[in-house]
């Protein structure tokens, strides 16, 4: 296993810290990582070296609320992803006038 560490000094000095398993690891001894799973709360797994998926500790309890938590965390990411693209193509420059005659060409198209 290989853990990842970085401190952050703003008020209190905070040292997190990342587990990463390949997932031959997972595969020989699981039932290891789960009891790490527990303690760490995220673990990092990688395919060929690379960061792959995150394994995250829940219960029944916050099994919803962690849901939705990742869910939120995808969709800022997309939308990360569209004002990237969107300054990368210009179009964020365009006006609501520019907007509408493009919605309505495309609803004249239909």
């Amino acid at each position: 296993m290989f853990t990842y560490c970085r401190t952050n000094n703003i008020i209190i000095e905070e040292v997190i810290c990342m587990r990463f398993i390949n997932v031959r690891e997972l595969r020989l001894r699981p039932g290891e990582v789960w009891k790490k799973l527990k303690i760490e709360k995220d673990i990092i797994l990688t395919l060929n070296g690379k960061p792959f998926a995150i394994l995250n500790s829940t219960d029944e309890e916050k099994l919803e609320q962690t849901l939705s938590f990742l869910r939120r965390s995808r969709a800022l990411e997309a939308m990360d992803r569209l004002h990237k693209y969107s300054k990368e193509k210009g179009l964020d420059k365009l006006t609501v006038d520019d907007v509408e005659k493009e919605i309505k060409s495309v609803r004249r198209e239909r």
